[in-house]
């Protein structure tokens, strides 16, 4: 299933972030907008580096990282790190609730193939495309 950047950039958007420091919302929304920007369309997932993300969200680096913990904290993306290459990041887009978000994470995390990803994936966001 493809998610059209639009419906992308809609979530991120509307995405609520009421659970996260007033002060921190801000920056926290610019990294969720540059992160469903370049997410592809069938994984939603990137492999960017922060200053990339930085440069799109017009704020620090530092800032970006402040930003990527706080959005996974929100479950609202999963993060695969690695010291030898840039970070992957997975948007988390649908109505998952919080055990069919630790299973995406943990599939993300533990390079599961991105088919099986994307048929779980599936499930979880036909509410989310038909809105």
């Amino acid at each position: 299933m493809k998610i059209a950047p639009d419906k992308r950039m809609k979530w991120a958007t509307q995405a609520d972030l009421s659970s996260l420091p007033e002060l921190k919302r801000d920056s926290a929304r610019r990294v969720l907008l540059a992160l469903a920007y370049h997410a592809n369309q069938e994984t939603l997932i990137c492999r960017i580096a922060h200053e990339t993300l930085a440069e799109f969200a017009a704020i620090s680096s530092t800032t970006v990282k402040r930003a990527i913990k706080l959005l996974e904290e929100a479950m609202l993306v999963s993060v695969r790190r690695s010291r030898r290459w840039k970070s992957m990041y997975m948007i988390m887009i649908g109505d998952m609730g919080e055990g069919e978000f630790a299973r995406m994470v943990e599939m993300f995390k533990t390079g599961s193939s991105l088919n099986e990803m994307g048929e779980a994936l599936t499930v979880s966001m036909v509410t989310y495309i038909t809105e």
